[in-house]
């Protein structure tokens, strides 16, 4: 289900949506990235990106920008309400501990809810199903809590970024990092047929 009604919608809402990937995907890539993968790279990655979706969508015109994204938004948000449903009142898909489809489903949300997206349509619906917007929270808190005042790497307090401050390193930054880097990971598992995911009945 979730390689079938999410993946597409999360790559488009990265990749391929012009004013998310001009502000915010292409630059974050852009800065994050040694010269010259930061010139490569993020053009490899919209392309792969706009010939998944476009695989997937074959019965649409490629050139029907408004209808690609229609349909990828809908079965995403089915795929988030039927999410939901799920996972219901408990903390985790089956009861009080995590299992890998929990890591893997909290690896596609989080960097949703978390992200500054522009255009953030899915991140509204995603915001609208409560108990996931709980549990990436709930997993945020648990298992990546932010380091108490006094203790830890003193770089992972919150700074502003400035010329003379290029090691500082916010809780945004931390975020989108691991945010990206797992979402890449999984995005490569998908796309090279490692992973592939069977809907689970209710």
């Amino acid at each position: 289900m979730l390689n079938q009604k999410l993946k597409p919608a999360l790559l488009y809402l990265w990749w391929i949506d012009g004013k998310n990937y001009t502000e915010l995907t292409r630059p974050w890539y852009a800065k994050a990235l040694a010269f010259p993968l930061n010139y490569i790279l993020p053009g490899q990655m919209q392309s792969a990106a706009t010939r998944a979706v476009h695989i997937k969508l074959e019965q649409l015109d490629v050139d029907d920008t408004h209808g690609i994204e229609s349909a990828v938004f809908k079965e995403a948000q089915e795929c988030l309400t039927t999410l939901s449903q799920r996972l219901g009142k408990d903390p985790f898909f089956f009861g009080k501990r995590p299992t890998s489809l929990d890591a893997v489903v909290f690896g596609h949300l989080a960097p949703l809810l978390k992200a500054p997206f522009p255009s953030p349509a899915l991140q509204h619906h995603l915001k609208a199903c409560d108990n996931l917007a709980d549990f990436v929270g709930r997993i945020l808190q648990q298992y990546f809590p932010p380091p108490k005042v006094g203790e830890g790497d003193q770089n992972y307090t919150t700074y502003t970024n400035s010329p003379g401050n290029d090691t500082k390193v916010t809780w945004t930054d931390l975020i989108l990092s691991v945010g990206f880097a797992t979402f890449a990971m999984v995005g490569y598992a998908f796309m090279s047929g490692l992973v592939e995911f069977v809907p689970f009945s209710d």
